[in-house]
């Protein structure tokens, strides 16, 4: 089982727990089952719970991971409703223009009648960067790659981009990049095992 907690709006606490692949997903407060969803499908589509205040929250499960949201507010991320999610942005962005750049650098080897091999690697060795922290940014919750994928961008607009399709390409990527650096990094949730023999307090 695999279990969440997430903080209300009012500071009150619930308990998010799953079986594999997001089966038998079950929201709890102070120990109180006050909703469940049976599938991963289901979770798609989302639904909307009732809580003992008589407020409601939606859960579902988006491109983003499992969400839940009340008053316009995603309780796992801190995003408000209608906001640009930094990350996701951000990933995008250095994916296109990494891959553009690498393109780029091989079209223009092939091109020549004298390759270059040095100037290749030197405009396509950015864009392989900034695939690998696209790559690495995926599948962590470090920042690290945001920050080396805007020191790439800076690389990029002081010595290959130096134009105004460049400022604005690789400008909105390093907007993107400090958005993501300054998001509240989800926490990941914690698995819990069940021993038959262990003692009843010993995954609190």
């Amino acid at each position: 089982m695999y279990q969440k907690t997430v903080s209300l709006e009012n500071a009150d606490l619930l308990l998010i727990e799953w079986a594999k692949n997001l089966s038998n997903l079950t929201i709890k407060k102070e120990g109180v089952v006050i909703g469940a969803m049976q599938s991963k499908d289901e979770l798609k589509q989302g639904r909307r719970f009732a809580l003992p205040n008589g407020q409601f929250i939606t859960v579902v499960y988006s491109e983003h991971g499992l969400e839940v949201w009340q008053n316009g507010k995603e309780l796992m991320s801190g995003a408000k409703s209608g906001d640009t999610n930094g990350a996701a942005a951000a990933f995008g962005g250095m994916v296109l223009i990494g891959a553009v750049q690498v393109i780029f650098a091989v079209m223009a080897y092939f091109a020549t009648e004298e390759p270059n091999i040095l100037g290749a690697a030197l405009f396509g060795s950015p864009g392989l960067v900034l695939l690998g922290m696209a790559l690495w940014s995926k599948l962590s919750t470090n920042k690290t790659p945001y920050i080396i994928a805007i020191v790439v961008c800076v690389f990029d607009l002081v010595f290959l981009w130096h134009n105004l399709f460049g400022v604005i390409l690789l400008g909105g990527l390093i907007y993107y990049l400090t958005l993501a650096i300054k998001a509240e990094v989800p926490q990941p949730a914690k698995q819990v095992f069940s021993d038959p023999d262990a003692p009843l307090d010993s995954n609190l």
